[in-house]
């Protein structure tokens, strides 16, 4: 088998779904779509380079795993989710992932990825380079790691996440950053977690920016 689009179009009484596609290369149009009771989806095509919008928009799903470590272009790919809790599993990587924009927009529930609870670690994604609104709307995440040397543009990448307190780990960005425009609009960062990220974005050309090219790009706690 190697194409799944629309595999289970309007199955409207699926609840768990299982599958292994070794062959699967692109996915064009969602396997799900309609599948309005889907709750748990165990998902394996490790040769899956492009799949847009691959489980996106379902009013009941919770949990996603399996093997998806072949993505490459994989923008809007699980958005949508409003009651999406747990992504991925322990020890996931994608490492040639490099297009993840929107990937986890608006799933406002999602609080494990990866095996970790309530964080975005994206050196688990080691060759992303469009990470634009990558978590935008993912309020229920509350700290980050930003090991991203590759990313070229971080456009709203954890916009309004709102929860977002800690930033964990190293700051690293590269020098071909040009856009971290609200990466962590409406965070409510830490002191010490601000002045990681405005340390690694000073200096660096980004566009659109403020006078000092990096304060606009970060949440700032109201408390100072």
């Amino acid at each position: 088998l190697t194409n799944i689009d629309g595999l289970f179009v309007n199955c409207s009484s699926l609840r768990d779904v299982s599958g292994t596609f070794p062959a699967v290369t692109t996915v064009s149009s969602s396997p799900f779509t309609g599948c309005i009771r889907l709750e748990t989806i165990n998902f394996n095509a490790p040769s899956l380079a492009y799949a847009s919008g691959l489980i996106r928009n379902l009013p009941n799903v919770r949990t996603v795993t399996g093997n998806l470590s072949g993505l490459v272009n994989a923008p809007s790919s699980f958005r949508d989710n409003e009651l999406l809790e747990t992504f991925g599993s322990a020890g996931n990587t994608y490492p040639n992932l490099t297009n993840a924009s929107a990937m986890f927009m608006n799933d406002k529930n999602l609080q494990t990825i990866n095996g970790r609870q309530g964080k975005a670690v994206l050196s688990d994604y080691p060759n992303l380079q469009n990470a634009s609104g990558m978590f935008w709307g993912c309020e229920k995440l509350t700290s980050v790691e930003l090991n991203a040397p590759n990313v070229t543009n971080f456009y709203g990448a954890f916009y309004l996440c709102s929860e977002i307190r800690t930033v964990e780990g190293d700051v690293v960005f590269g020098e071909n950053l040009t856009n971290a425009y609200n990466i962590l609009g409406d965070a409510k960062l830490d002191i010490g977690s601000f002045f990681k990220v405005y340390n690694a974005l000073k200096g660096l050309a980004l566009s659109p920016g403020d006078g000092n090219g990096c304060v606009s790009h970060i949440g700032v706690d109201s408390g100072f």
